[in-house]
């Protein structure tokens, strides 16, 4: 071997082994959801709501000088003046809400918060959830509360679940409007094996509700098919979900 080649070879094994440790590491995206629920009590499905906050974030490095990248968007699919007219004959004009937009009308109204996750998802399920949000952002869907057999409009539960067929899309029933749709996300990603770890709580905090601000968070255990109070309930405490009744989605 010619003493310039070996130069060059020794170059690049110094570099591929002082990169990590010169902190040059590239840092590692990984994709997270916190899948979201609300209602009035008793439950009235013009005050209920589903909606979704998913994240892109990177895991860094603790020599890099710039704080990971932290990228969070929402699905939360309501009229565009955000009231809900559920007999309403014909679809109306979408808008898309912000998590805290969403989150402050939905307290608003008097709605309580349920919650699954932060749970750390696969970069597919992650890219079909920015691909709805992008096709609602697009006017591709008007809103209709009863979207059943309305092309081109959906409501705000089948606004998530239509971003993966595994999901359901408009299967989802009507009376499953509020807590049970969250519910269903939560058994239907489960058993999809779309959940790479649970209890992401750090997410949390990076979309500031950490303290929960009136959210319930809960667990689904897809063996013992049970929905769990998580925070601030006690975790081993199950939650009896109260019987789905006839009602219209939103």
């Amino acid at each position: 071997m010619r003493a310039p080649l070996r130069v060059t070879l020794s170059f690049l094994a110094f570099w591929m082994l002082a990169g990590p440790l010169a902190g040059q590491v590239r840092a590692d995206e990984k994709y997270y959801a916190v899948f979201f629920a609300s209602q009035s009590e008793p439950r009235r499905p013009r005050f209920s709501h589903t909606f979704c906050t998913f994240v892109r974030a990177e895991s860094g490095d603790v020599n890099q000088v710039a704080e990971p990248k932290f990228e969070a968007h929402t699905i939360s699919w309501l009229p565009s003046d955000g009231q809900v007219r559920v007999l309403r004959l014909r679809a109306e004009a979408g808008r898309n809400f912000s998590l805290n937009d969403t989150l402050r009308l939905v307290r608003s109204e008097g709605q309580n918060i349920r919650a699954y996750g932060p749970y750390e998802i696969t970069a597919d399920t992650y890219n079909k959830l920015v691909a709805q949000k992008n096709k609602l952002e697009a006017g591709a869907y008007s809103y209709k509360a009863i979207d059943t057999r309305r092309p081109g409009a959906c409501n705000c539960m089948h606004a998530v679940t239509l971003a993966d067929p595994k999901w359901g899309g408009f299967a989802l029933p009507d009376q499953m409007y509020g807590f049970p749709s969250a519910q269903y996300l939560a058994e239907r990603i489960a058993s999809a094996n779309e959940i790479v770890s649970t209890n992401q709580d750090w997410i949390l905090e990076r979309l500031a509700i950490r303290n929960g601000a009136g959210i319930r968070y809960m667990d689904y255990n897809p063996q013992t098919r049970q929905h769990l109070a998580r925070v601030p309930a006690d975790p081993n405490a199950p939650i009896v979900a109260s019987q789905p009744g006839t009602g219209t989605t939103r």
